[in-house]
């Protein structure tokens, strides 16, 4: 009777350390679940990511051999050609699909922008007010982006530096070095979100600076050297009619005050301006077919000798 009263304490012991293995196995399980789910979650991810970024890079290599194509053309058709480039800077590429994937890709001619890196204090202030800032405003704020992108905490007589952004509260202080993007510009002192929306579509930060003369808008040709307002609306005619091919004979038809000016600076304008598209600022967007994008790819494509890549880069 005794050994068999001993016997069903260990029966019950037995019972709960089998419900005790049983629940230990469960966790178990279920966290190698968890966990093998995590692992094909982030293979899955892995293997998107791969995608998207091969097809951002279809889109600049279809990008580059069409320009190279189309400077082959433009040799063989000789000087009839015109500028080669300027369709594609004016209409990009079409989207290509690739798989479950597409490219998007865009192109944009440098030579229609102001560099914010490489302008002058002059330049600057000369451009804002062609975007009718107030010609105080305009010093201001051209001050204010030298100082920020220089490499000093020296002040400007109007600009500003660390101290005066500190003293104003603002979220970003100036970096001392060059602006690694436009939108950083609207951080600038006295530029703002009204401003920046205006300036925008004018300013790079990538380039040589080199203007395009047959595309740049007329606040970007005002700021090269020797140029004014009459010569910037002749010139916007000489478009019209086809374009401008040679600075001597367009200075010939200015007035003598203009005509003047642009000659004592035709070697500075010479070095700071092209006639034609020279480089393209190529973003390739790769996107599933319902538009989500999954990774985009950069270059800057130049014309020397064919097609050159200067940089490319590919995000994430």
């Amino acid at each position: 009777m005794i050994a068999a009263r001993s016997r069903r304490p260990r029966r019950g012991f037995a019972l709960l350390a089998a419900l005790a293995l049983l629940t230990l196995t469960s966790l178990l399980a279920l966290e190698t679940s968890v966990a093998a789910r995590a692992t094909r979650r982030s293979a899955a991810n892995a293997v998107e990511q791969g995608a998207g970024r091969a097809v951002a890079i279809g889109g600049l290599e279809d990008a580059r051999t069409r320009l190279l194509r189309a400077l082959i053309a433009a040799g063989q058709a000789g000087q009839l050609a015109g500028d080669p480039w300027a369709p594609m800077a004016a209409l990009g590429v079409e989207p290509v699909r690739l798989g479950e994937l597409r490219y998007d890709v865009v192109m944009r001619d440098l030579g229609e922008s102001l560099n914010l890196n490489l302008a002058t204090e002059e330049q600057l202030r000369r451009f804002l007010v062609a975007l009718r800032v107030d010609g105080g405003r305009a010093d201001r704020v051209a001050q204010a982006i030298l100082d920020w992108r220089d490499g000093d905490d020296l002040h400007r007589s109007r600009g500003a530096e660390r101290a005066d952004y500190l003293r104003a509260g603002s979220p970003v202080l100036p970096a001392n070095a060059p602006f690694p993007d436009v939108a950083t510009v609207r951080h600038v002192a006295g530029v703002g979100d009204a401003l920046y929306v205006v300036m925008r579509p004018y300013l790079t930060v990538v380039g040589t600076g080199r203007v395009n003369l047959n595309r740049a808008a007329p606040p970007v040709l005002i700021t090269l050297p020797g140029m004014t307002s009459e010569s910037v609306a002749l010139l916007m005619r000489h478009r019209r009619r086809g374009g401008l091919r040679n600075l001597n004979s367009f200075a010939q038809e200015l007035s003598f005050g203009a005509r003047r000016r642009l000659l004592e600076a035709l070697p500075a304008l010479v070095d700071a301006s092209v006639l034609d598209t020279q480089e393209l600022h190529v973003t390739s967007i790769a996107s599933t077919l319902d538009g989500v994008e999954r990774a985009r790819g950069e270059a800057l494509m130049v014309k020397d000798n064919g097609v050159r890549v200067a940089w490319r880069r590919i995000s994430p």
